[in-house]
């Protein structure tokens, strides 16, 4: 009955870091359980949905950073999930700051996966673009969601130049967030691969500071899951260090 209680008030944002949870532990699962072998009984399904999923679409969508049909997929169902969560039963501005600004962290917990990609990827069974690709789409999804709740505290203000002085430190996160796209582009890390690392690496961690400030100054309740992300990133940084150091021997 507590439960039931607790799921009831469970605000609808909140429901969003739940099942991105949910779907991390369901692919880990579903993997190895693929590793086990009991896949096997289905190779001709899965090898004709692994063909359709991997059809190519057009150049435009692909200029988009969308390559293949379950790719496209994939995008549609985050931006559906994510608009619904920012729109579903709001009627104030002060509604939509708050989920935008719960939103937008619960989209960086998949980002905080460790200085590199190769312990999730391992623990995943998915290949370092793919992995990179969700990356990408996740930090997109983190950055509107800030510019959202943003640009939702300025509309509702009465003087939005006052607005914006008074809030120079989100401001920065934001700033820092949004710098982060065009420093991951493609073309500029195929060309300076370790100076857009860098520069990338020195954003984020700016951006996670700030944020942290902001969310424990302001006492949100997206506090709390920041705190989680920086302990995430922490802990597969150093599970990902064993892991290099046990591979070695």
């Amino acid at each position: 009955m507590a439960l039931r209680d607790w799921a009831a008030h469970l605000p609808y944002a909140d429901w969003y870091g739940i099942c991105l949870a949910v779907w991390l532990g369901v692919w880990l699962i579903t993997r190895f359980t693929y590793q086990l072998g009991l896949w096997v009984l289905h190779r001709s399904l899965t090898a004709s949905v692994r063909r359709c999923a991997g059809s190519q679409l057009p150049s435009l969508l692909r200029y988009l950073d969308m390559s293949t049909t379950s790719e496209l997929f994939l995008v549609t169902l985050l931006l559906v999930a994510n608009a619904l969560l920012l729109v579903f039963s709001t009627h104030r501005w002060v509604d939509i700051q708050r989920r935008a600004a719960n939103l937008a962290v619960y989209n960086l917990l998949p980002l905080c996966t460790g200085l590199t990609f190769g312990l999730p990827t391992h623990l995943l069974g998915i290949n370092r673009s793919s992995f990179a690709w969700m990356h990408r789409w996740f930090g997109r999804m983190a950055v509107t969601h800030s510019l959202v709740h943003g640009a939702s505290i300025i509309a509702g203000a009465d003087d939005a130049i006052y607005t914006l002085r008074r809030h120079r430190v989100p401001l920065l996160a934001a700033a820092s967030l949004l710098l982060t796209i065009p420093v991951s582009l493609h073309a500029l890390i195929r060309r300076h691969s370790q100076v857009a690392l860098k520069i990338h690496y020195i954003l984020a961690i700016t951006a996670m500071a700030v944020l942290a400030y902001h969310t424990w100054s302001q006492r949100s309740s997206c506090r709390w899951y920041l705190a989680g992300t920086g302990i995430l990133w922490a802990v597969l940084n150093m599970a990902a260090g064993v892991h290099a150091i046990i591979m070695k021997r």
